[in-house]
Formats: structure tokens, sequence, C-alpha cells
């Protein structure tokens, strides 16, 4: 099992790249940089950080801890497309929360159309102060993993790999069309808008 190109874009793009630490909110005392990554102790990243950088560390990340999560916590057959979304939403709430998480529930039972749904719920975070707060840029993600875990964009999905595999020669075409797959990915209502912006809390 594996993240897709179109898992990791669709992280990358609300995550948001950062080539500094910086304290992240609902991360306490830990530092963050790149698309996310949560710099454990003892970790020694050079900045300022590349973005060819900050992929390799997301990459690790997912294969690391986001792809065993998945592995040992659904008991169900996933598709290539359930699998980058939830890859998606644990990275961003942790292999902990899902694991208690009704929407794993819901999953293991079979109960695809209720696990999708169960994305929605998941849009509040918990400042440092401790307070819960609805964040519209959430609202954005959930949306998108629930299309994307209904195999609601598949345009989307075969824009990138059709880019991805044009683009194995150079780097530099590589990145392009990372870009390129992106822009047009949803003309499904208002999906662009969420693939297109950044996470906002």
């Amino acid at each position: 099992m594996k993240v897709s190109e179109v898992g990791i874009e669709l992280i990358k793009r609300f995550e948001g790249f950062r080539a500094r630490r910086y304290k992240g909110i609902g991360h306490g005392e830990n530092w963050v940089i790149g698309y996310g990554h949560v710099i454990r102790k003892g970790e020694n990243i050079k900045e300022p950080l590349t973005e060819k950088e900050a992929t390799q560390l997301l990459i690790s990340d997912l294969e690391r801890w986001v792809v065993p999560c998945i592995q040992r916590s659904v008991r169900v057959p996933l598709q290539q497309y359930q699998i980058d979304a939830l890859a998606s939403f644990i990275y961003n709430v942790g292999c902990g929360a899902f694991r208690r998480s009704t929407l794993l529930r819901k999953l293991n039972s079979r109960d695809y159309v209720g696990a999708a749904n169960e994305f929605l719920r998941w849009v509040y975070y918990t400042d440092n102060s401790g307070r819960k707060v609805k964040s519209e840029g959430l609202v954005r993600r959930r949306a998108a993993e629930k299309s994307l875990f209904e195999g609601a964009i598949t345009d989307f999905v075969d824009k990138v790999r059709e880019n991805v595999e044009r683009s194995q020669p150079t780097e530099q075409k590589d990145t392009e069309s990372s870009k390129n797959a992106v822009m047009p990915v949803l003309a499904l209502g208002g999906l662009l808008l969420l693939m297109s912006r950044r996470k906002k809390k």
C-alpha cells in the first residue's frame, strides 16, 4: 500500500509550504516545517528547506506512520482514491484520532457512505488556549477528502497521473506538471477552489 501522487498533491495543497520552522496551530510546543512535517526531538533539518526536500519529508512521513496506520486500522478493501483521502485525513488529525473515530468504525462496518459523511464532522481544531475553533480551511479540506474518498473527482485523478507520466524525463518537467495537474483540478462545483487554495485556520 502506498499513497499516490494524487494524495500527495492533495496534502501539499492544503498544508502549504513553509521553508522555515514555525509553531503550528494545534501542535502545542512542536515545531512544523515544509508541508506540515512535525519536527521530532533530535531531528536535524537544515533551513531554509527547499520544496523538493519538503516533499521528501512528506513522503517519508506517509511511509513511516500514515500508511502503517491505515494498514493496522482498516479491515475492509480500499480503492486507491480512498487510501489517498484517508492519508490526507490522518496526516492532518493523527493516527490516534483516526483509530478512535466514528469514520473508522463505519468504514470497518462496510458503511462506505456513512464513513464518507464523517469527514465533514472534522472541521474544528484546538487552539493553543485549548478552545475548539471551526476552521474554514478544514471545511474545504474535508469536502475535498470526502469527494476523493467517494471517487467523485476522477478527472483530477486521471489528470495528475497523466502529467506525472509525461514528466518523468526531467525534474523541471515534473515540477511543472504537478502545478498544471492541480490548476484544472475539478470542474465539479466549488472543488476547484478547495484544491487550489491553501488551508486556513
